[in-house]
């Protein structure tokens, strides 16, 4: 299929010189276009026509453009987080050290915790942890929680 002249149409020509056998959708001209093959098969030079944003971005094979660095979040406790939580224990004064023992605790209670609650979804067959997960979990490790009711899982 030929392309189109790139010059201007003179004023009066006919204009099917200009426009005949050229689709301006590239979609339709790539799927229009050859026929010489039964069926089309993307390539990955034609990217934009499929909008997946190029190689490096979405749930393909691809390695991906930004990779995001995982850090420490348990430094997301602040000093004041954990000093705030002491207030409310009755606590006056707090040592330097109290600080990071305050977040390994944290973090060995929390893992403990998740790990259960994962083991109950799986078992439930389910992918999503419920309120009812999470009353259940710590009900069963001896330290439960009121105000909920019942612990009505499905």
């Amino acid at each position: 299929m030929a392309k189109p002249s790139t010059a201007a149409r003179p004023q009066g020509a006919p204009m099917s010189r200009w426009t005949t056998g050229w689709i301006n959708n590239p979609v339709q001209r790539y799927f229009n276009g050859s026929g010489s093959q039964s069926t089309p098969t993307p390539t990955p030079a034609a990217g934009n026509a499929f909008g997946r944003g190029g190689l490096g971005l979405g749930k393909g094979k691809a390695m991906k453009r930004h990779r995001r660095v995982l850090k420490d979040n348990i430094h997301g406790i602040t000093k004041s987080d954990i000093r705030r939580l002491a207030r409310r224990g009755g606590v006056k004064r707090i040592s330097a050290d109290v600080y990071e023992e305050t977040r390994l605790a944290l973090r060995a209670r929390l893992e403990k915790l998740l790990k259960e609650m994962t083991a109950v979804v799986e078992v439930c067959g389910r992918k999503t942890v419920c309120v009812s997960d999470v009353i259940f979990v710590l009900k069963r490790l001896g330290s439960p929680i009121y105000g909920f009711g019942e612990a009505n899982r499905r």
